[in-house]
């Protein structure tokens, strides 16, 4: 392998590394609690996430046959999406290794396909940012507001465990 080529292909692996690091944290959410909280920012609920909670949840939360119908429509669609545009990415990245296998490096194809991953990507997280915020219009202002305090009580539960997980590890340490 020629040097241009190891130095092509580095360079392309460093990109598809940070944009894959910068779209989950992007698309996850910073996953450390006490900072969401201090921000006043909420964890990202990918949209069949909140359906399943919403139905396991219906009666605390009041929801309607109709509501949790048209979220359940929503979070197929999404995650048909989803599917359909990882796929796509899989082959693409298929194409570009292949691309870069070859003796002469075609750039402009290089180019074209990181490209079109990165319009997936995009296009990804505006559907999902579209479907949740269909979901907050098919929602009450209560059941919106009771949904947090869920999500809340839920973290709160999470970060004790992980404190007494912690705890139990020092106590386990120094015997």
């Amino acid at each position: 392998m020629s040097n241009k080529k190891r130095i092509l292909s580095v360079f392309v692996l460093l990109i598809f590394l940070s944009v894959g690091v910068l779209a989950q944290g992007f698309h996850r959410g910073n996953q450390n609690g006490s900072k969401m909280m201090e921000r006043g920012r909420h964890h990202f609920m990918s949209p069949l996430r909140m359906y399943k909670m919403l139905k396991m949840h219906r009666d605390k939360l009041n929801i309607t046959d109709d509501q949790l119908n048209k979220i359940k429509s929503l979070s197929f669609y999404l995650e048909e999406k989803k599917t359909k545009l990882k796929n796509e990415n899989r082959l693409l990245k298929v194409k570009l290794q292949e691309e870069l296998d070859n003796t002469n490096i075609n750039y402009n194809n290089v180019r074209s396909i990181l490209d079109k991953m990165s319009q997936n990507r995009t296009a990804l997280f505006i559907e999902g940012l579209k479907v949740k915020k269909e979901i907050e219009k098919i929602l009450t202002p209560e059941q919106l507001s009771k949904i947090r305090e869920l999500k809340m009580q839920r973290m709160m539960r999470m970060r004790k465990n992980r404190m007494k997980m912690m705890k139990n590890k020092k106590q386990g340490g120094n015997r």
